[in-house]
């Protein structure tokens, strides 16, 4: 007989709130690997560090329309879009900590180096694997599905 299309809805607020709790995770983390988990010094001056991040990466996502990607077909470019984010909020941290933070010990090289690979690497596989969930979803389901992002 005939199968159905299914189309599958993915709003574009979940993929932008995802990728920026992704952003201060992995802040979390770089701040945690700079500081080789001594718990007692985690939590000077992250709040600070995970407000700049929300708000300058928030920024950047809804210039460069990184969430707007088609997630089933996850491909080069969007992962450029992704790479290009993290590199000008790299770049942004390290301006803003040797220029207005006096060179605290907020952005250091390290943790915007860390940063930035952890970031790249963390975003990237969570689109991959929300496009995996979504073909394998639409593979077990009655007919083709393609995921579309409103």
């Amino acid at each position: 007989m005939f199968m159905a299309r299914r189309n599958y809805e993915l709003p574009v607020w979940l993929v932008f709130c995802s990728d920026l709790f992704m952003v201060c995770f992995c802040l979390f983390l770089t701040r945690m690997f700079k500081l080789n988990f001594n718990w007692e010094h985690i939590g000077a001056g992250l709040g600070f560090m995970i407000c700049v991040a929300l708000v300058f990466n928030a920024m950047l996502f809804f210039v460069f329309k990184s969430y707007a990607s088609a997630i089933t077909s996850a491909n080069l470019k969007g992962a450029s879009k992704l790479v290009a984010v993290n590199a000008v909020a790299a770049f942004f941290y390290l301006v803003l900590n040797v220029f207005f933070l006096r060179s605290g010990n907020y952005f250091t090289l390290q943790v915007v180096s860390i940063n930035f690979f952890i970031t790249s690497f963390m975003i990237i596989l969570a689109r991959l694997a929300i496009g995996h969930l979504f073909s394998h979803n639409s593979k077990n389901s009655q007919g083709a599905g393609t995921a579309i992002m409103r």
